[in-house]
Parts: structure tokens; C-alpha cells; sequence
């Protein structure tokens, strides 16, 4: 459906000359959300929207609406209620919401910086790919769904970048994994599927 609507915005005469811009895809998908969700026929996801396009409530003209000068960072995320939220610098979905949350408010200080009246820190590329993946990690270790398998995704003003799948490093080889409530180790399994408790 909003494929569709893509395209036949995009063949408006004269063709290629009208983008479908982010905060014009928030816009519809916001309005379609919300239209499911009262006809009691929800969408079960959490969308997000990323890319570069014209402020919000300024109109610049077709022909240069993908010119970078005119352009600034657009990211918003929307629940499968219709909710918008737009205003956040990173949003989480689904299980990263109890576990992703907290782990990028620590990184960019935000609890701290809001205390003190000022926006959050604002993170580098770099320091933000090796969040994401401390996140997912974290994630992967704590949350049965979630794999150590990953792709990153970098939205920037000259298109959007996706990385190849890659698996994140885990530590298992943990003292406390190979103990019992007792705090001793385990021994293999002797000839009649007993483990031995050494010391």
C-alpha cells in the first residue's frame, strides 16, 4: 500500500521531480496507523522513519527539496496505535524499550543534562555504532528473541548506508556459569549421568 502511494506521488508531472520526503511518510503512515487502530484493526508494528528532508512547517520549492542545503535530520517513530513521536534524538521498539532504553539515556547523559536545563549529548558516528552494538549485545545476552546477529543501518544526506550482518562477540566463559548454588564447579558426568561437585 504505501509502496504504491510512493510511487504515484513520485510520477506527479512532471515525473522524478516530486520526493516523497520523511516527515511526508511520517505524516501518511501516522494517519494510516491511527485509521487502523479505530476500526479496531491494528497494524501490530512500531515504524520508524529516517532521512533528510526540508524543515517541518516550511515550504520549499519541488525542484530543490532534495538540495542538502535545504535539508536537516528527520527521525520519528510510530506505534502501532497511530502514536507520533518525533522529538527524541533515538527511539527503541519492542523489547529494546525495557532493555535498550536506559543503556542510550546512560551513554548520552540525558538524565543528567536534562537536570542541568540542556539537550543530551550529542554522539559521534563511531560512538554511536559502538553503542548500538553494546546495546544489542546486551540485548542478545539478556532477552531470549534477540540474536547476536545484527545489521547496521546510517542514514546521513547522501542516501542511507547498510552494513552486512555481522555477529557481535559474547563472553560466556564465565566462573559463575560453571557453578552450582553452592558456589562449587561441576565435573563431567559420571557412569550413571551424575555430575560431581568438586570443591
Amino acid at each position: 500500500m504505501f509502496t504504491e502511494m510512493v510511487e504515484e506521488h513520485e510520477q506527479m508531472d512532471p515525473p522524478g521531480t516530486y520526493k516523497v520526503l520523511p516527515g511526508q511518510a511520517f505524516s501518511v503512515l501516522k494517519h494510516v496507523m491511527y485509521n487502523r487502530r479505530c476500526q479496531q484493526k491494528p497494524i501490530w508494528n512500531t515504524f520508524l522513519i529516517a532521512g533528510f528532508g526540508p524543515p517541518a512547517g516550511k515550504h520549499v520549492p519541488p525542484h530543490i527539496q532534495c538540495d542538502s542545503a535545504y535539508s536537516e535530520p528527520f527521525l520519528g517513530m510510530i506505534d502501532m496505535h497511530g502514536t507520533p513521536l518525533s522529538t527524541s534524538n533515538y527511539y527503541t521498539t519492542g523489547l529494546g524499550n525495557y532493555a535498550a532504553l536506559p543503556l542510550l539515556r546512560q551513554a548520552t547523559k540525558e538524565v543528567e543534562m536534562f537536570r542541568k536545563n540542556s539537550l543530551p549529548q550529542a554522539l559521534t558516528c563511531e560512538e554511536a555504532q559502538q553503542v548500538a552494538c553494546d546495546v544489542m549485545r546486551v540485548m542478545s545476552l539478556r532477552l531470549e528473541r534477540c540474536s547476536n546477529r545484527v545489521q547496521m543501518a546510517r542514514v546521513d544526506a547522501d542516501g542511507v548506508a547498510l552494513s552486512a550482518p555481522f555477529r557481535l562477540e559474547q563472553e560466556w566463559d564465565f566462573d559463575g556459569f560453571h557453578m552450582n548454588e553452592d558456589g562449587c564447579s561441576f565435573q563431567e558426568p559420571d557412569d550413571h549421568g551424575r555430575y560431581r561437585c568438586v570443591g
